[in-house]
């Protein structure tokens, strides 16, 4: 009947029959593809309808949102679909996903997708999947569960078996087994708690328990007597699934006997484990060694306790890994070792190398076999051994004379490990040495060239200093260290917006590394020329040796003589724990030592780099509060530690020193500090006290010193020294009363001093004041009137009674009308007659002129045509009166 409907036009019959829960699944899957939105719609609400043709509605091109939403709360709907709904795009996912969260078909891997929502947590927490029971307890098995969502789902689930199977799950964080601790059901409970019980009297009482899940639990936790687990063990091995049966083939705790039954298991993963158990039998490794697994004999191979016949079988296995591990095998005798030594694959062969008990004849043998290698670059194969076969066998100790002197002509990897094995012989590292220091350096731009040469050159060389058995010999001949690698540094230039970058060679650094070579070797030597019980003479010859090895120092540091202690304390290598000790030395002699000691890097071309006497600061601060001032004053007159290295604190409290020796110091160390390039200033108020100290040599210094401060250059200008005065008005202010001052000053050097800034012309009481002065040169007065912003200026050197003369009468027949106006008041005869004369004069100036008492200047004025009207006749009249 309902089939027959099925092929009605209707669009309302078909509906009818798309929702009838007792329709054939023949017949719904005939609707699928209908033209009509509302058919397919209810089929997709349809409980019956089949789970491909729900699939095919979800999946359909244009499916609608309503559609997606009703096959998504479809109980009907296959898990798969509604694991892709999950993650479908679409406008309405909300609702898609709350349909997920409460259908019953959904799996658990899309409920814990879901369960991470809030608003969505509670429903897909109450929702009685139909998921099989058996499927749900097998995902808390998965070793590879990553997922703790699904295991929060799984925790609240309504069978108590699957929640039991969570508590006893290996991926269960501390979280879930709180929450299913307090689980009203004792069987999932109890197994919980027995995951997480600490106290072990606790654990002992449950472990007679009869529940094999919670014996699981207690195997699992770390804090169960190891008393008490071979029974557990022994109890749960019948029957237990594969991943108890996993935590007791790891735990050490677990007896012989079930180790031995787990290594016969036929799952490999189970086997396995117990061939990572470190506590595993050689009854039971003898098992192993047979096993079909590769990974599993290749395990027993490597340890120790497998028996001497499992040992010499596996060291012909078929399988490369298998022989490797044997070869490892610090137990595999000599007489293995010596066959796989000899072995085709070459990661046998590293194994061997690398074990602890090859003798020296099983390494002779690796180089017999391998050594014509020796020459090539062996790139590829150090890739896959992770190392160099033949440099393992050359830095080995017990590696045969003969063998190192065949590899010391090898390959520079090669050569750096017999460099530094210690049971190289001494003419071999000097034939070594001296053959590895005639590379040629490389030519032209390290840009072009690569570098790897001469840096495997100094690692060789570097090793074979390092080496006790070289010889004297062999350190003096590297004790140039001229074969230190150069150094690059890198040189840009931007041109069109762009940067371009090289390397080059740096020089300074290369010079600064070679120092620092050579001081190491020489170091070097000395620690073997050394003997602690040497006699007075020789331990000075240490103690003042910049060369002698840190440890020497230190030891000579504690010499019962004075004279010893006090060469160590002055030794500029002394290491930073003995001189600390030496600063504070009870006799004064060895601490002024102290005080004089500087501790530079050999590399001292590094200007900007922390110096290396910075270390030693605080060592240095103890010695400027030391109660002797013979000892600060030392301190004082240590140039690079008073100006560079002591705190600006400390500095100033020694600057105010009331004891005479510190003061001398100061001043004689202030002199001498241009010789550091960079130092620190002082505080104006130290500034001051050096000026105190009454010394014209000091005085002098400051003011040349350009971080002094104004206020200290204004004193100086009144100390009544000449020198200092002309130093200091060179940098005094412009604006400063004490320039202009000085500016009328007669003494030569103090007036050249001023006239030869550059900015006096902005600066018009100086100028005023020099103008005035008639111990200013007239050279200098003319240039002062010709370049003067002021009228004063000009002016006062007119009127200046040393101006040239010459200059005064230029002026007077020029036209500048600056100079014209000044001429009138210079009280000069000649230039007052010839600027009488000139018509170029302003009108007012000639006026001026007329009550000039001079004949010849009245003769000049009647005769210019450009004295005014008012200015003759003044001149008739006085004409006229004169002769009445």
């Amino acid at each position: 009947m309902l089939s027959a409907l099925a092929a009605s036009a209707s669009e309302r019959t078909l509906v009818a029959v798309a929702e009838n829960p007792s329709t054939p699944g023949q017949t719904l899957q005939a609707l699928m593809d209908h033209r009509s939105l509302a058919v397919r719609q209810t089929l997709a609400e349809n409980p019956a309808t089949p789970p491909d043709v729900l699939e095919h509605l979800a999946k359909a091109r244009g499916a609608t949102s309503q559609t997606l939403v009703a096959v998504a709360g479809n109980p009907s709907a296959d898990p798969k679909t509604l694991k892709w709904l999950a993650d479908v795009r679409s406008p309405a996912k909300m609702e898609i996903l709350k349909a997920l969260a409460g259908n019953r078909a959904s799996s658990t891997w899309t409920r814990a997708a879901i369960v991470r929502i809030d608003s969505l947590r509670d429903l897909v927490l109450r929702t009685a999947p139909s998921e099989p029971v058996d499927v749900r307890i097998g995902l808390t098995e998965l070793s590879y569960l990553q997922e703790k969502a699904v295991l929060t789902v799984l925790s609240h689930d309504k069978d108590d078996r699957v929640r039991r199977a969570v508590a006893i799950s290996r991926q269960a964080d501390a979280s879930l087994l709180e929450l299913l601790a307090g689980d009203e059901v004792h069987a999932v409970s109890s197994v919980a708690r027995a995951r997480q019980i600490t106290e072990p009297s606790e654990l002992a009482r449950l472990a007679s328990t009869e529940d094999r899940l919670v014996l699981a639990a207690l195997a699992m936790n770390a804090n169960t007597p190891d008393a008490v687990k071979p029974e557990i063990a022994r109890r749960l091995v019948p029957g237990a699934g594969e991943g108890t049966l996993r935590v007791l083939a790891q735990d050490q705790a677990t007896p012989e006997d079930v180790l031995l039954q787990l290594a016969a298991h036929r799952n490999s993963s189970i086997r396995g484990a117990v061939s990572a158990n470190k506590v595993v039998t050689a009854e039971t490794l003898r098992l192993l060694a047979s096993d079909a697994e590769v990974g599993i004999r290749a395990r027993a191979g490597g340890y120790a306790q497998l028996p001497l016949e499992s040992l010499v079988t596996l060291a012909t296995d078929a399988e490369t890994t298998v022989r490797a591990a044997v070869a490892g095998n610090p137990s595999t005798p000599p007489e293995i070792l010596t066959r796989l030594a000899s072995d085709a694959e070459a990661s046998v062969v590293m194994a061997v190398a690398k074990n602890p008990s090859a003798t020296s004849g099983v390494l002779q043998t690796i180089v017999d076999h391998h050594g014509e290698q020796r020459h090539g670059v062996d790139s590829a194969s150090r890739i896959v051994l992770g190392g160099d076969l033949l440099a393992q066998v050359a830095a080995n100790p017990r590696t045969p004379p003969e063998a190192l002197q065949i590899l010391a002509d090898s390959r520079n990897s090669v050569r750096a490990a017999v460099a530094g094995n210690p049971s190289t012989p001494s003419h071999v590292l000097d034939e070594l040495a001296r053959t590895v220091h005639e590379h040629v350096w490389l030519k032209g731009s390290p840009d072009m060239k690569r570098l790897d040469p001469e840096h495997e050159r100094d690692r060789i060389l570097s090793a074979i200093v390092r080496n006790p058995s070289s010889s004297l010999g062999t350190l003096q001949f590297l004790s140039s260290g001229d074969w230190a690698a150069r150094k690059t540094t890198t040189r840009s230039e931007r041109e069109d917006g762009h940067t371009t970058r090289w390397t080059i060679w740096d020089p300074k650094a290369t010079e600064g590394a070679q120092k620092d070579k050579a001081s190491w070797v020489r170091g070097e030597i000395s620690r073997r020329q050394w003997r602690g019980d040497s006699d007075l003479p020789t331990r000075l010859r240490f103690a003042t040796n910049g060369d002698a090895a840190p440890a020497i120092l230190a030891d000579l540091a504690m010499d019962a003589d004075d004279s010893v202690r006090s060469a160590v304390a002055a030794n500029r290598s002394t290491p930073h724990g003995a001189f600390m000790n030496l600063v504070g030395d009870p006799v004064a002699e060895v601490r002024i030592a102290a005080a004089t000691a500087s501790h530079p890097p050999a590399d001292t071309h590094k200007f900007h780099a922390t110096l290396r006497e910075e270390l030693y600061r605080d060592a240095y601060e103890r010695l400027a509060v030391d109660e002797v001032a013979d000892v600060r004053a030392a301190l004082v007159e240590n140039n690079v530690i008073f100006w560079r290295v002591l705190s600006a604190p400390v500095r100033e409290k020694l600057v105010f020193d009331d004891e005479i020796p510190v003061r001398e110091a100061l001043a004689r160390s202030y002199l001498r500090r241009d010789r550091l390039g960079i130092w620190d200033a002082l505080s104006p108020r130290s500034y001051g006290q050096l000026l105190d100290f009454r010394d014209v040599q000091v005085w002098r210094e400051v003011a040349h010193d350009f971080h002094a401060p104004p206020e200290v250059l204004e004193r100086l200008v009144d100390l009544g020294d000449d020198e200092a005065a002309a130093a200091a008005v060179r940098r005094i202010d412009t604006e400063s009363e004490a320039l202009a001052r000085l500016a009328g000053s007669a003494v030569p050097i103090v007036l050249a001093a001023i006239l030869s800034r550059q900015d006096l012309i902005n600066a018009p009481s100086v100028t005023r004041a020099l103008a005035a002065n008639i111990a200013t040169p007239p050279k200098d007065l003319e240039r002062l009137a010709r370049y003067a912003k002021d009228d004063e200026t000009l002016t006062a050197a007119i009127r200046n009674p040393t101006f040239p003369e010459a200059t005064l009468l230029q002026f007077a027949s020029g036209s500048d009308e600056r100079f014209l106006r000044a001429v009138q008041w210079c009280g000069r005869s000649e230039p007052i007659r010839r600027l009488a004369e000139n018509p170029l004069a302003p009108a007012d100036v000639l006026a001026s002129l007329a009550s000039v008492d001079d004949a010849d200047v009245r003769e000049a004025l009647l005769v210019n045509k450009s004295t005014p009207a008012d200015a003759l006749l003044r001149l008739v009249q006085r004409g006229e009166a004169s002769k009445s």
